[in-house]
């Protein structure tokens, strides 16, 4: 499985739509279906984004090895943390834009 499929999966499995996972990203909902659909690269800062949001490590994504499993981890508020120094922003304004109900962990 291609990475970019992987992340159709997640958004998917989530129960998000490509806007909202944009919106997170920072970007626009057109720009984010060109990484789905594997016509544009994503960018380290977005595949960090994205491990931190659905609490799978990046080996997840890029399908490394080959037939990794889907991790059943809940999301910690230590990615909540990580993500909002990562953005040099405040966690309240990541969570803000999330409905993702496990950063609810504080």
């Amino acid at each position: 499985m291609q990475y970019y499929q992987r992340m159709r999966e997640l958004r998917q499995d989530n129960d998000k739509n490509q806007d909202e996972i944009a919106n997170i990203l920072k970007t626009t909902q057109s720009y984010y279906s060109q990484y789905e659909l594997g016509k544009r690269q994503l960018p380290l800062e977005h595949l960090i984004t994205l491990c931190l949001y659905y609490g799978v490590s990046a080996d997840y994504i890029l399908g490394l090895p080959e037939g990794l499993d889907y991790p059943k981890r809940k999301f910690r508020a230590h990615n909540l943390i990580v993500l909002a120094d990562f953005f040099n922003t405040n966690i309240d304004y990541i969570s803000d834009r999330t409905d993702n109900p496990n950063i609810n962990a504080f």
